[in-house]
């Protein structure tokens, strides 16, 4: 799999699955620009430059990116929802789930300036397939996050639109958890998956670099979940 000197924008570059992207899309020789609301890049994660940019704010983002030069791959993982229970729940918590995980891949979409072939991979998530009680807005955003995709997969073909969907990933996110207690939640979720062990950030940015190197996949939401959708 080589990307050699295409011009790949991750936006979320700088940690996490965005980060793994990154390192492996370097690797493959493409030359990667990280954006997220960080000031600088992480030396983790070798960017040729860094773009400090928050997607919630559509003016910051037509600004930001008009002014690049075309992309030959952009990838978006950023976003999220925190967990609740919905009754007496505020949409507030549904709109912020929204703001970032869908209108913020919806607006590096609009606004990024993309070459003739190029793909969009949007990381979405499990809970789209598969709900969890306390995760209504995380399914919700997910779920319109990856019709986001086939839609855009149609309205602007041949550029090429996916969707990665990961299940429960050893991620920084979770390294507020104190560490015995996150070892033995992952491990408990571990013995109840077919694969008896949770994803890699690593093993995610492997099916996004697929993506992007596929020249026909285009529309395709791909799981990688270690078969929680299955149990």
């Amino acid at each position: 799999m080589t990307l050699q000197g295409k011009r790949v924008l991750v936006v979320g570059g700088t940690s996490g699955i965005g980060a793994a992207v990154t390192r492996m899309a370097a690797t493959a020789g493409a030359d990667v620009i990280t954006a997220s609301r960080r000031d600088e890049a992480l030396s983790s994660a070798p960017a040729v430059a860094h773009l400090r940019l928050d997607i919630s704010e559509e003016a910051q983002v037509r600004s930001c990116l008009s002014g690049q030069l075309p992309f030959d791959h952009i990838v978006v993982s950023a976003g999220g929802a925190k967990p609740g229970k919905f009754r007496g729940q505020r949409s507030d918590a549904g709109a912020l789930a929204f703001e970032t995980k869908f209108w913020g891949a919806w607006r590096v979409a609009a606004h990024a300036p993309l070459t003739a072939n190029a793909s969009i991979t949007f990381i979405s998530g499990i809970f789209a397939e598969r709900p969890s009680a306390g995760q209504v807005a995380a399914s919700c955003a997910n779920a319109a996050l990856e019709a986001l995709a086939r839609a855009l997969a149609v309205e602007l073909g041949p550029i090429r639109v996916n969707a990665v969907s990961p299940g429960l990933v050893d991620t920084p996110m979770w390294h507020a958890m104190p560490e015995e207690r996150r070892t033995a939640y992952f491990a408990s979720v571990a013995e109840k998956l077919p694969a008896r062990r949770i994803c890699s950030s690593e093993e995610v940015a492997g099916l996004v670099l697929a993506c992007m190197a596929n020249p026909s996949l285009t529309g395709a939401v791909l799981k990688v979940d270690g078969g929680y959708t299955l149990v």
